[in-house]
């Protein structure tokens, strides 16, 4: 049980935290700290596990956390071609 959970919140905090990067770089402080604050919680209990020696649930933490930031970044590319294409089709509507 606790592995599934190390996983999800490696997951949840990797993936907030390229929220929250992308929140920064739009220059969007309010949501860029709170993002930020949510990626502390899941860090913290990452720490918990390592001082209470809990390697193999470090271990699904860091696959999670793989995970979630490759997920969230291929969701903003994704994000981010929709866009071209809107803009593109625009410019040939327009």
């Amino acid at each position: 049980m606790i592995w599934i959970i190390a996983f999800a919140l490696g997951f949840a905090g990797d993936f907030i935290w390229a929220k929250s990067s992308e929140n920064v770089a739009r220059g969007n402080p309010l949501q860029a700290a709170t993002w930020l604050l949510m990626f502390n919680i899941c860090s913290f209990t990452c720490v918990y596990f390592i001082a209470e020696r809990h390697f193999i649930p470090v271990l699904f933490y860091l696959t999670g956390a793989w995970i979630g930031t490759f997920i969230a970044v291929r969701f903003q590319k994704g994000k981010e071609n929709v866009k071209e294409e809107s803009q593109r089709y625009e410019g040939v509507v327009g």
